[in-house]
């Protein structure tokens, strides 16, 4: 009881110090952004991207399917397929790349799967070392893809923050 006090007070301090909330009705969801950070619809591949600089970024992408059943979920996909996709996408973007650890959660109730991923690309000219998130979930016919990335050297300073960030992610309307 007491950790869900705690958790439950962690939530609100965050969430009313956090300054951009977005919602989006077509994709029934709602996020909470970091203060100070800038929140974008331009980019047509992703419903909503937020980020703070050039090398800290935030993304959701959505995609309706519209022949899955409502019931459908991201557990009924095997995560090692899943995994096994992104490692495909990966290996063409990147030379060299680590999946650091993968697996099961939930965000809003929703089961989902995570990977968490290591990668060198090359910024401002210098090889540089990143980290991203990535959270794949299906709810109502839905399938989120939530993307985080930012440099490993800042890893330390922003873990907590994406994590904050993506309890944020509700639902607008649950079944």
């Amino acid at each position: 009881m007491k950790y869900l006090i705690l958790i439950l007070t962690l939530f609100l301090a965050y969430t009313l110090n956090a300054q951009e909330s977005f919602s989006s009705k077509q994709y029934n969801f709602r996020i909470t952004f970091p203060k100070g950070w800038e929140v974008s619809t331009k980019d047509k591949k992703y419903v909503v991207e937020a980020s703070e600089n050039d090398n800290i970024e935030l993304s959701i992408n959505a995609t309706i399917y519209y022949n899955l059943s409502d019931s459908f979920n991201i557990s009924y996909i095997q995560i090692d397929s899943l995994k096994k996709i992104i490692e495909n996408q990966m290996s063409f973007q990147y030379q060299k790349y680590l999946v650091l650890r993968s697996g099961k959660g939930q965000i809003d109730g929703v089961p989902a799967y995570f990977y968490f991923i290591q990668y060198s690309d090359y910024k401002d000219g210098y090889l540089t070392k990143f980290i991203s998130f990535q959270y794949q979930f299906i709810y109502r016919r839905v399938f989120y893809s939530m993307f985080g990335v930012f440099p490993a050297s800042v890893y330390e300073d922003y873990e907590k923050i994406f994590n904050q960030t993506y309890f944020t992610f509700r639902f607008l309307e649950k079944m």
